[in-house]
């Protein structure tokens, strides 16, 4: 396979998931700007899911910030190498990053650490202000890049989170880690979640290898539990 839809010319496979595979790809029509190129498998494609894809990807085009990778198209697909195929499958295009660049947040030196923190604040406040939350801000949706400009650091695009919990391998324990009680108990997303999650991610950047991350889990015996998820407790018996 060389090229998608007379306009993406595949370069090489950069990861496969359960949902799918993701190519490094060059879009033709955009001055052979290089993307990533997630193509959806035939059941995926079929399955209720992808609904939010069609209704929501064009919003996801629309969140533009230097610290959140971009979503570009999304498509079925047509045709490979100029010849047209009969199966049903959709696909998206993303922001391209070199996973080469991608460090561990252990690794980033003190000013890269207040860069890092900076940046993931800005990302989030974008966000809420685009009347939008993110759902999952964990280390697995952080990617903290550096290259010979210096760090810069972006979070996972959209159209990756939406499938987020389908990927095969994603750690429901580093999940529970970030999420705001009423996300994981009752799946409540909104800013105020984002806001915990933020702030877990902020702890344990700032104090790297040194974080305790036992503390964050007795965040209720510390603080005692949360008002809302008592409420919610008590609205669901």
């Amino acid at each position: 396979m060389k090229i998608i839809n007379r306009r993406y010319r595949i370069l090489d496979v950069i990861e496969s998931d359960s949902t799918g595979e993701v190519y490094h790809a060059v879009d033709l029509m955009t001055r052979d700007r290089n993307v990533r190129l997630k193509l959806f498998t035939k059941e995926y494609s079929k399955s209720d899911r992808i609904r939010k894809y069609i209704d929501d990807f064009l919003t996801w085009t629309t969140i533009i910030h230097p610290n959140i990778c971009e979503s570009y198209a999304f498509g079925i697909l047509k045709s490979i190498d100029n010849k047209p195929v009969g199966r049903h499958q959709y696909f998206y295009t993303t922001e391209f990053y070199d996973k080469d660049e991608r460090v561990n947040y252990n690794d980033l030196t003190r000013d890269e650490i207040y860069t890092a923190i900076f940046d993931l604040c800005r990302a989030v406040q974008y966000i809420h202000f685009k009347g939008m939350t993110y759902g999952y801000l964990n280390f697995d949706n952080v990617l903290f890049l550096r290259s010979k400009d210096g760090l810069t650091v972006k979070l996972n695009d959209f159209a990756y989170i939406c499938q987020y919990k389908d990927i095969s391998g994603y750690s429901p324990t580093q999940i529970n880690t970030f999420m705001a009680p009423e996300s994981i108990w009752y799946e409540q997303f909104n800013s105020s979640a984002d806001l915990y999650s933020l702030g877990v991610l902020i702890y344990l950047i700032y104090y790297q290898g040194s974080a305790d991350y036992d503390a964050i889990g007795r965040l209720d015996e510390v603080v005692g539990e949360n008002p809302l998820t008592s409420t919610l407790k008590k609205s669901n018996k």
